[in-house]
């Protein structure tokens, strides 16, 4: 290494730019890594790969160079206090131990280990790297030195002369375009940018899943149906609500003649009590046309609880199937439906104040009036009661978990908690497959990968004695971020819950890519524009003026078509958001390169007008 007077030590801007084009650099080659390992069928998570291929790659270089090329684009050494480069022992101290073990490994071992059960792949990592950032900064501060540096006895200098930049300057270019194909082949592949993140891939196996997935006889329907053999209520855990093909497996289930036989009678939460008299009539007038059936439909729909709309389709279409099969049976066989969400009455509701005190009364005790509902029902104190004493519930989301641990001193928050301490061992609840948050999958994405790789064959099975059910239970992310809180009791906040603690069963009904939204029933807005405005208003008088315009515009356009989309957008953009991110070092890196280029013709020109003189 050239050692000269104008060498002086690096700034902190620099640094920063040499350390972000070095870390696109090793982004780009743990995402190639992982996507190759992934052809083998091995999993591992972007963030503990990134930090071991960063910590070889910054120790092959060093040792070698004392530069890598972020470093050579930059013009940074690292070298000891006497300007020599460092010893092998000094480099696996700075590099190695100090910035790839202690400041980026360690902390999320950390967050794993301190956090037990309650860990949060991804989100825990990322709290306890930046309290480690905020240390190595704070530190930087006082010192103007890295902590690692002077831990290890070296230095970064800056050798205004150094020039190495142009093989750097290669290795980046071929950077970017190994990360444009692999994103590009990708996408034209899967359809998608998959994110490796520990949210979405973490280091488990996917053989035990598989292996047990292949042993299942039962469909969906039938496991669902076979429920009823042993338990009195079951409640299905909907996907987000507009999902369509969840309603095909719903209904497939409404009109199998064994449920009808078993049950045949079915609460939802989409649809408020005050619409029970109008729906049981509906079902019970055979001789309406087509138009009729619409309008009646429509009606029900446009006056759902707590929402002034509610134009998803699959609630229109199910209502619309289950009054053409009740047609076909005979009056003593059909379906009965119960609505059990907070009675509304829309034209009642005539200021905000009006609309807070329907929130005030009924909507913050949701779920204990949700579960009345259907208490009341079965156990016969409802006027109008079935006389069928099982059913099929159909809840969304957190509605159907059972977060206590069935511990009596645990608050109840959630319709299927009171169903169960109701009904006790008379009562299930089944998870349909889904994504948490309609964002990251289950486990990180093992169940996806081994459903994925028994060819996607439908299956239900019990989550007691399933490798799946023995997984923390990770679907509530809000419940377990209060865990910060040290007064929260709850054993969800804990991280103490697995899924077979929550949920009875999981049935498997087509894959992430199949699914799709249809957030608009057509002919929902005709004639219904001034009434949907009129209700916004009344819930916060800032939507009135945006439900004008989306109506104005729903006039002009029509109807939303409807939306065909994976939930693996939400992985997509993820990835592409950290592309963007480590991207950033290679916007540094071509400045830089293009800057120093220039700077080299301005020296060489004053050099040669300069060295007449200097003879």
């Amino acid at each position: 290494m050239e050692i000269n007077a104008s060498n002086t030590k690096a700034g902190f801007w620099r640094r920063i730019a040499a350390g972000w084009i070095d870390a696109f650099i090793i982004f780009v080659t743990t995402n190639l890594i992982i996507e190759f390992l992934a052809l083998l069928r091995f999993r591992i998570s972007f963030g503990t790969l990134f930090v071991i291929i960063g910590a070889v790659y910054s120790y092959i270089l060093l040792s070698r160079f004392s530069q890598t090329p972020g470093k050579m684009i930059m013009k940074v050494f690292i070298s000891d206090r006497c300007g020599e480069p460092a010893s092998r022992r000094n480099i696996v101290l700075r590099e190695v131990f100090g910035k790839w073990g202690v400041t980026l490994a360690l902390p999320m071992m950390l967050a794993l280990i301190s956090t037990g059960r309650a860990y949060l792949p991804t989100f825990t990592d990322i709290l306890f790297l930046i309290l480690s950032a905020c240390f190595c900064l704070v530190w930087y501060l006082f010192t103007r030195q890295m902590w690692y540096d002077r831990m290890a006895g070296l230095r970064a200098e800056y050798h205004p002369r150094s020039k190495k930049s142009k093989t750097a300057f290669i290795v980046l270019v071929a950077a970017a375009l190994t990360a444009g194909g692999l994103a590009f082949t990708q996408y034209r592949v899967m359809h998608r940018i998959p994110c490796r993140l520990a949210l979405y891939r973490n280091i488990n196996s996917v053989k035990p899943y598989a292996r047990y997935l292949k042993k299942q006889k039962s469909s969906p329907v039938d496991y669902v149906i076979g429920l009823f053999d042993k338990y009195d209520v079951v409640v299905l855990c909907e996907r987000d609500h507009p999902e369509m093909t969840q309603y095909d497996f719903i209904f497939n289930i409404v009109k199998d003649p064994r449920f009808i036989r078993k049950s045949g009678m079915v609460f939802s939460e989409i649809g408020q009590k005050g619409m029970q008299k109008y729906l049981d009539d509906f079902m019970n007038t055979d001789s309406l046309s087509e138009s009729q059936i619409k309008e009646h439909i429509l009606h029900i729909t446009r006056n759902e609880a707590v929402h002034p709309t509610w134009s998803n389709y699959n609630g229109y279409q199910y209502i619309e199937r289950l009054y053409r099969l009740n047609r076909t049976l005979p009056p003593g066989k059909r379906v009965r439906h119960y609505f059990t969400d907070a009675p509304l009455d829309w034209y009642a509701i005539k200021t905000h104040e009006d609309y807070l005190a329907y929130q005030h009364k009924y909507v913050w005790n949701r779920d204990s009036l949700m579960a009345r509902t259907v208490i009341e029902v079965m156990n016969g104190r409802n006027p109008g009661d079935s006389t069928h004493k099982k059913c099929l519930v159909i809840m969304n989301y957190r509605h159907a978990f059972d977060l206590t641990d069935r511990n009596p001193g645990v608050h109840r928050g959630n319709t299927f908690e009171y169903i169960k301490d109701a009904f006790g061992d008379r009562a299930a609840n089944v998870l349909i497959n889904t994504r948490v948050i309609a964002v990251y999958p289950p486990a990180s994405g093992l169940w996806d990968e081994a459903f994925e790789k028994e060819g996607s064959k439908p299956a239900g099975f019990d989550f007691r004695g399933s490798p799946f059910g023995a997984d923390n239970f990770d679907m509530y992310p809000w419940d377990i971020a209060t865990r910060l809180n040290l007064g929260s009791g709850s054993p969800s906040a804990g991280g103490l819950l697995r899924y077979r603690d929550v949920f009875t069963g999981i049935v498997f009904i087509n894959t992430p890519g199949e699914l799709y939204w249809q957030q608009s029933t057509p002919g929902y807005y005709d004639g219904f524009e001034k009434e949907v405005i009129r209700r916004y208003g009344c819930v916060n008088a800032e939507y009135e003026e945006e439900t004008r315009k989306e109506m104005a515009a729903i006039k002009v356009n029509g109807d939303e078509p409807v939306v065909r989309y994976s939930e693996y957008r939400a992985e997509t953009l993820v990835s592409l958001f950290l592309y963007s991110f480590f991207g950033i070092g290679l916007v540094m890196g071509l400045v830089a390169f293009a800057f120093q280029k220039d700077q080299g013709k301005v020296e060489d020109k004053k050099s040669f007008t300069e060295s007449p003189v200097q003879a």
